[in-house]
């Protein structure tokens, strides 16, 4: 039996329409390869207490690690691009908290850039009362 009623006609169709609306997504088990990803990564991946404590003690390298994303054309004729950061500079008292410096440096790209190329510039990383790190700038390509 067919409805000859246009209003009741839209009327069911919006009704269909919501219902559609409301239904959950389907979703898919998920495939080997995700699994084995995500039982490496447990794997590797010790719970500990999470706090700036811990965190510096297993980060105590002063090296500077700055990502650089440059294009494409500009890593193959190269040129000079302006970084700007901050380092951490620790003063000789023990009790003396780091202070944030800026940085900003003007970095030669070498023509035939690749991705994930590496510039070292010694000295200008993370300093302490006797040491200073440096900076490494890792270019990546977008």
């Amino acid at each position: 039996m067919k409805e000859s009623n246009p209003s009741l006609k839209r009327l069911r169709s919006k009704q269909k329409r919501k219902q559609k609306a409301a239904a959950p997504p389907k979703s898919h088990p998920p495939r080997n390869e995700d699994r084995q990803s995500i039982n490496a990564f447990c794997e590797q991946t010790s719970l500990e207490e999470i706090s700036f404590e811990s965190w510096q003690k297993t980060h105590s390298d002063l090296d500077l690690h700055v990502p650089l994303w440059i294009s494409h054309e500009l890593a193959q004729i190269g040129g000079e691009v302006v970084v700007r950061c901050s380092r951490s500079v620790k003063g000789s008292l023990e009790s003396e908290k780091p202070i944030r410096q800026p940085v900003s440096l003007s970095v030669p790209i070498p023509p035939g850039t690749i991705d994930g190329s590496r510039l070292t510039f010694a000295g200008i990383g993370d300093k302490d009362a006797e040491n200073l790190g440096d900076l490494i700038v890792i270019i990546h390509l977008k």
